[in-house]
């Protein structure tokens, strides 16, 4: 998975998925360090 910082401190992901995927999920989990857990199906 590649990751990339921007201008304003977003983050940017970038990952080929496959065909058969159609749906993900993205849930932040505000502990320290922060976790973004993203989960396709």
């Amino acid at each position: 998975m590649e990751c990339g910082y921007g201008a304003s401190n977003e983050i940017t992901l970038h990952k080929q998925l496959n065909d058969n995927i159609r749906q993900c999920t993205i849930t932040q989990k505000n502990a320290a360090p922060s976790a973004i857990d993203i989960v396709c199906r």
